[in-house]
């Protein structure tokens, strides 16, 4: 089990490092007003997130005798304001630049 749990953190920070480079792109986007982008990272931050939750979730599984419940859920907390931060301010700025948002068919 040691050696999967090191991978999967291993893995879990890797994804940690790419979804820092997402939101420091993200921002210099917003910063730029650069609106064709942001639906670009929309996308990518979500995928992140749900990439970086499913092994975050799941390395608090491997490693549930080192770590309380209560930890595992305030650092999915911190983590999900963030995420949830920096979406919510591109969303709105999409919509504010009358973008259509359309689902792809």
């Amino acid at each position: 089990m040691l050696s999967l749990s090191n991978g999967l953190l291993g893995l879990h920070l890797l994804g940690a490092a790419i979804s820092f480079g997402l939101v420091l792109g993200a921002g210099v986007a917003l910063v730029r007003r650069a609106t064709q982008q942001y639906l670009f990272w929309i996308r990518s931050i979500a995928l992140a997130a749900v990439y970086q939750i499913v092994t975050g979730v799941g390395l608090a599984l491997l490693m549930a005798f080192q770590t309380s419940v209560l930890s595992v859920c305030v650092r999915l907390a911190v983590y999900l304001v963030i995420v949830c931060g920096v979406e919510t301010v591109l969303v709105y700025r999409l919509k504010k630049t009358e973008v259509i948002i359309r689902p792809r068919t």
